[in-house]
C-alpha cells in the first residue's frame, strides 16, 4: 500500500512540505494517510464488483464522472423539486 507514495505523481504523492509546527506536520501526514485509505477502499469495492482497473487508473476515471441535477415540478403548488444523478459510465 505505501509503494503507492512513491509510484506516481499524480495519485497519493506526498510532497515535502513547508510547515512551521509540528501540528501542521501531523495534520498534513492524516490528511494524505485518509486520502490513501480511502482510494484503497474504492478500488476493493470496485474489485469486487468486478473492475479490474490498477488504482491509478480507477481514480482517473473515477474524476470523469459528472452529476446532473433534475428539476422537476413537485407539490401541490408546482413548487420545483431537485434531484442530483450521475451520469451512467460505459466503461
Amino acid at each position: 500500500m505505501f509503494k503507492n507514495f512513491k509510484n506516481t505523481p499524480y495519485h497519493h504523492a506526498v510532497h515535502p512540505q513547508v510547515h512551521w509546527t509540528d501540528q501542521k506536520v501531523k495534520v498534513h501526514t492524516f490528511v494524505c494517510l485518509t486520502g490513501l485509505l480511502l482510494s484503497q477502499v474504492i478500488w476493493r469495492k470496485a474489485r469486487e464488483a468486478g473492475y479490474n482497473y490498477r488504482i491509478e487508473t480507477l481514480l482517473d476515471k473515477l474524476t470523469e464522472v459528472r452529476p446532473a441535477e433534475i428539476v422537476s415540478l413537485t407539490g401541490f403548488n408546482g413548487e420545483p423539486g431537485k434531484e442530483v444523478q450521475f451520469e451512467e459510465m460505459n466503461y
